[in-house]
């Protein structure tokens, strides 16, 4: 259940169950679910460990402003990449949409979709159609984890459980009643 935005966070509250979003225009379902990337944890290890390297050696040398400079622009650099859209995959009773860095880079109807598994082998997950044939392969790496990915696996099969138990909407013949 969507609550806010998944591109810009809006709050969405009061708005219809399947709307675009005010702010920026992103078209969404209240039922849709997101699996969205967090920032990799060794990326975030990485650029503190050189910013401390770098501020150790500039206070070694007494240069403190050069220090507080230094803390600055990273912590700008933090808030700056924060709020800002990453990979995610959108997946509704409708569609699976799939962004990348915000961009929606792909989108399959959830009709087509036969099945999903995820495999450690390749590091991927494979949507199938019905007839056995890809329809689309989504990177674990896009997802920055396995858990991430298995995660979407399950949510598409929910999905897929949920429009397999829902009765066919066809229309029924009407009789002539006299």
């Amino acid at each position: 259940m969507i609550d806010c935005c998944p591109m810009c966070k809006y709050c969405l509250a009061g708005l219809p169950d399947e709307h675009t979003c005010p702010e920026c225009g992103f078209a969404y379902e209240r039922d849709s679910e997101v699996i969205q990337a967090s920032v990799p944890t060794w990326l975030l290890f990485t650029c503190s460990g050189v910013v401390l390297a770098i501020g150790t050696t500039i206070w070694i040398w007494r240069n403190r402003l050069l220090v507080f400079l230094l803390g600055a622009y990273s912590l700008v650099e933090a808030l700056w990449h924060w709020g800002r859209p990453g990979n995610m995959v959108l997946v509704s009773r409708r569609s699976i949409r799939i962004f990348r860095y915000g961009r929606d880079e792909e989108s399959h109807d959830m009709a087509l979709v036969g099945s999903a598994k995820w495999s450690w082998v390749t590091g991927r997950v494979t949507i199938q159609r019905e007839d056995g044939g890809v329809l689309a392969r989504i990177p674990s790496r896009l997802l920055n984890s396995n858990r991430r990915a298995k995660q979407l696996v399950s949510v598409i099969r929910k999905y897929k459980a949920c429009e397999d138990a829902t009765p066919s909407r066809r229309a029924s013949p009407q009789g002539s009643g006299s």
